[in-house]
């Protein structure tokens, strides 16, 4: 198609999500894994003005569907039926893509490669942060143990509201580079009390894959608190995100909900090439496109015996 462009995939990121879909044979397997990827313009096709042969771009996770009345009254950045690689559409752990432009994003000179493996999770904590209009001076209850956790931990940081880091893991307490970060035991709502004043958090937000019981959140949060809850959908076990309804309801907190950083693509590519966000934090294993098969047998692995499992990269070149 005239609207597509070819991209060899030199990079991909490899999630818990990825291997999780491949251990439960989620409904739409078999297909190609891997929703976060990069590569290089191998071919283009018709008008290519924003693109040349081997310019490095980063290829969107996400597409809007077309269909729903937002995408048909052109508010494509507000589709209501956000669709994902390696869920509705094929993934990218392959050689090649064919891709439509309007998914394809080019990489500034000083953005590298692996550093944009984490646009799409600075895209869906910006999508957190505009949800909960934080102020400045907002003292921020991020409860989580992952990568989405430590990047919307910074960026709350970047735009002058107070990060509270709560945590399972004392390991990534330890190299979380915040500076309020508390062990997630009883003591939490003694400890958000005194950072608070006694005030306790206005805003929440609550990481799926947390290792963590939400009922953390009523522990942390003021009354009439904004929650919001984000983090990938599907292959999580649910009987650990349940809430205590009743407690939400004295409180009166607001619940929001996002799972798609769609339309913020741009502007975390642009936070990347500004240096705004310390990527060196994550420090993940990469591996050899032929060898692949092999290290998600390993993880699968892992999940059957109840291991944590570390998210890695794969190396197309």
């Amino acid at each position: 198609s005239v609207s597509d462009v070819k991209v060899k995939i030199t990079k991909c990121f490899v999630s818990r999500q990825d291997v999780l879909s491949y251990v439960q044979k989620a409904e739409n397997y078999p297909v190609t894994p891997c929703k976060i990827a990069v590569g290089q313009i191998s071919e283009t096709v018709g008008d290519s003005n924003f693109f040349n042969e081997g310019d490095k771009v980063y290829l969107s996770p996400e597409r809007a569907c077309g269909e729903c009345a937002n995408c048909l009254a052109g508010k494509h950045d507000e589709c209501l039926n956000v669709q994902f690689a390696a869920k509705n559409f094929s993934g990218y752990l392959k050689e090649f893509a064919v891709v439509p432009k309007n998914d394809v994003h080019v990489l500034p000179p000083n953005v590298s490669e692996y550093s944009a493996l984490f646009v799409y999770h600075i895209a869906l904590a910006l999508t957190v942060i505009d949800k909960l209009k934080l102020e400045k001076g907002d003292h921020v209850a991020i409860f989580g143990g992952t990568i989405l956790t430590n990047v919307i931990a910074q960026l709350v940081s970047y735009y002058q509201s107070v990060p509270v880091l709560v945590s399972a893991s004392d390991e990534f307490l330890a190299t979380a580079g915040v500076y309020y970060t508390l062990k997630a035991d009883k003591n939490v709502e003694k400890e958000i009390l005194d950072i608070t004043g006694g005030r306790k958090c206005s805003k929440i937000i609550y990481v799926t894959e947390s290792d963590i019981s939400p009922d953390f959140i009523v522990k942390a949060a003021a009354d009439r608190a904004s929650v919001c809850v984000t983090g990938t959908t599907g292959g999580l076990d649910s009987a650990k995100n349940k809430i205590n309804v009743d407690s939400v309801l004295t409180k009166q907190l607001t619940l929001k909900f996002v799972n798609t950083g769609y339309g913020n693509y741009e502007t975390a590519i642009n936070l990347i090439a500004q240096k705004a966000l310390n990527l060196n934090l994550f420090n993940l294993p990469e591996y050899k496109f032929d060898y692949v098969n092999k290290y998600f047998d390993a993880a699968a692995k892992k999940v059957q015996s109840g291991a944590v499992i570390v998210d890695f990269t794969v190396d197309l070149l």
